[in-house]
């Protein structure tokens, strides 16, 4: 069984930036890919005439150059054929009457080609910018951050200490707007709409989900600020340069491997090869997966924590406001008061049914009266 000291099953960007920066670190780690080439969806193959490549999948990177990872391997990649090329030109949209709407590298030129579809369209660009520039770090702190973790609630805890509660409770339902709504309220044009809507597609999430809006809004702010990079030669470079510095830190990249369980040591392919990790395993499922290999744990009874103060005391029982009316039939009918001796349960029963069947004291006087002879009296 070969060891190292992290092993990350799958090799898409965020796996191979995650092996490359342990790698960095000085860790031994080891990558998996299922697939015959390395990068998930970053592919770059010869598919039309000799001679032209073309990104199957993903082939711009905004996101990835504007990120923390890049910031720390680029000079590494450099050395390893990754070079990016730009335009500032980015993106477009081409309308079916031949019109067409451009998204472009500088909030003013994006402002006056808004305003060019409709006037006043450019200010709603500015007041959207206005809005999310001077909280940026919180837009890509969410982008990069597990949420429900501590540097989920760190971040959550930064937004409040700047924004306040209302401010915090206001750009949290920022979040939750939808493309559409978003859209609709700041522009008029449809231009401005086609122009903008179809990013949100390269989110995984459609036009009315919540969340879109927002989405939208960091893409378009990541094309404005950064362009619309993409490697020279393909997408596929920037996969390449990962697994070339990896190999170079001593790591070991794989493809044909196929993980088929993840156990607390390390993982199993399919072809029945056990590899260790001694500090690590990595991927989506791994917690799920971690948590079915183990064995299940005893159910234990909670402990209660000792009281570091003797409980305050009882405060004194009242005795019960007595009826006069059921004192009175209670004196006259034996039967109605219940024994508090002790092993005489039987009788309190007893009583107790004899009471539930027992008429009320008023009927069983009249009764009693009219059954008594005249003479008696």
């Amino acid at each position: 069984m070969a060891d190292h000291d992290a092993v990350i099953v799958g090799s898409g960007v965020n796996g191979l930036a995650c092996a490359a920066l342990l790698a960095k670190g000085g860790w031994d780690v080891c990558v998996l890919e299922r697939n015959d080439w390395f990068g998930g969806a970053i592919k770059t193959a010869h598919l039309t005439a000799p001679g032209f490549l073309h990104d199957v999948y993903s082939a711009w990177h905004p996101l990835w150059v504007g990120g923390p990872a890049h910031a720390q391997l680029g000079d590494d990649l450099a050395r390893h054929g990754l070079e990016y090329l730009n335009t500032e030109l980015p993106t477009a949209t081409l309308y079916p009457d031949g019109a067409s709407a451009f998204l472009l590298r500088t909030a003013e030129a994006n402002a006056t080609e808004l305003d060019r579809h409709h006037l006043g369209d450019g200010e709603g660009w500015l007041a959207m910018l206005g809005e999310f520039l001077p909280n940026a770090d919180f837009a890509f702190g969410v982008l990069g951050t597990e949420l429900w973790s501590r540097h989920g609630a760190a971040l959550a805890l930064k937004a409040v200490r700047r924004l306040g509660r209302e401010g915090a409770r206001d750009f949290t339902g920022k979040l939750l707007i939808s493309a559409r709504d978003w859209l609709e309220e700041a522009f008029i044009s449809e231009r401005a709409h086609g122009l903008l809507a179809p990013w949100v597609l390269h989110t995984g999430l459609g036009p009315d989900a919540a969340a879109s809006g927002y989405m939208a809004q960091v893409i378009a702010v990541a094309v404005q600020e950064g362009g619309m990079p993409i490697p020279r030669g393909g997408g596929q470079k920037l996969a390449d340069a990962l697994v070339a510095y990896i190999r170079e830190q001593g790591g070991t990249c794989e493809t044909g491997a196929d993980v088929q369980r993840v156990f607390p040591k390390g993982v199993r392919t399919a072809d029945g090869t056990t590899i260790g990790a001694r500090r690590r395993r990595t991927r989506r499922a791994s917690a799920r997966a971690t948590a079915r290999a183990r064995p299940p744990r005893r159910p234990t009874t909670p402990r209660r924590r000792p009281r570091r103060h003797p409980p305050p005391p009882m405060p004194p029982r009242l005795a019960p406001r007595s009826h006069p009316r059921r004192s009175a039939a209670s004196a006259a009918s034996p039967t109605r008061r219940r024994t508090r001796r002790a092993g005489d349960a039987t009788t309190a029963r007893a009583d107790h049914r004899v009471d539930r069947r027992r008429p009320s004291s008023r009927r069983h006087s009249r009764r009693s009266a009219e059954a008594e002879p005249a003479g008696a009296a």
